[in-house]
């Protein structure tokens, strides 16, 4: 197949970019291999993890366009947007409720779907990869206007083409934790447990690697049973962890 080049594809592709491992790669990988034009999007929402992504996004950006500065002008302005000038759409909150009866889906993807379409995008690509439980949500109507080039990929599969390619001290700037403390991850949230069980683990400091280590067959219960449980108790339990997993 030929490789696709700047000139042959002028129009920005659209991108949820959260500074975290999987979308920071989709972003690489247009800006470097395919030498796409490439529209970032960020929902800032009241999260622990929020400052750490936007501080991250800087570093990534700044490192990227020092070392490649031919991606300058492919790179568009990151656009940002208040999580509270996001209508909900009721009937993509149907759609969102739904799922959740039978499935794990995060809100995100709901405040994503009503952004889409209140801003007219007809497609956004998202960084959901092969591994990553919205996979198996890739057919519902609430990811209608959702690309995911990414779900054939697994992480340590991203971290092989980047190190092919150059790039993977750019993906060593990208972050991750939901609940950072001291600027460390928690080791406690849903995605600390992914990086240690992955491999990655090498990312935590060595007390949270061994804390979600720790933790692992508590994290791996919840969400194997989360679609068979009393949905009293997901509901409390949810509550108690507030989004840590």
């Amino acid at each position: 197949m030929t490789q696709s080049t700047e000139k042959d594809n002028p129009a920005p592709v659209h991108l949820a970019w959260t500074a975290g491992w999987d979308s920071t790669f989709r972003l690489l990988q247009l800006l470097l291999i395919e030498k796409r034009h490439v529209q970032p999007h960020y929902i800032v929402r009241p999260e622990a993890s929020t400052g750490q992504e936007i501080d991250a996004m800087h570093r990534i950006r700044r490192r990227l366009l020092r070392d490649y500065p031919e991606a300058r002008n492919r790179l568009k302005p990151t656009s940002l947007i208040d999580v509270r000038a996001i209508d909900i759409e009721p009937d993509l909150e149907t759609e969102y409720e739904r799922i959740k009866q039978t499935k794990k889906v995060q809100y995100q993807y709901l405040l994503l779907a009503c952004y889409c379409r209140q801003q007219n995008l007809d497609s956004i690509d998202i960084g959901i990869h092969k591994d990553d439980s919205g996979f198996h949500l890739a057919d519902e109507p609430l990811f209608e206007r959702f690309s995911l080039p990414m779900q054939y990929f697994s992480k340590l599969e991203m971290r092989r083409k980047a190190l092919d390619h150059g790039f993977a001290h750019l993906m060593d700037l990208t972050v991750f934790c939901r609940r950072p403390s001291g600027g460390k991850p928690c080791g406690f949230c849903g995605p600390c447990h992914d990086a240690v069980t992955i491999g990655m683990g090498y990312r935590l400091p060595l007390v949270r690697r061994t804390k979600a280590m720790i933790l692992a067959p508590f994290r791996r219960y919840w969400r194997n049973s989360y679609t068979t449980m009393n949905p009293k108790t997901r509901s409390q339990i949810s509550r108690l962890l507030k989004g840590r997993y």
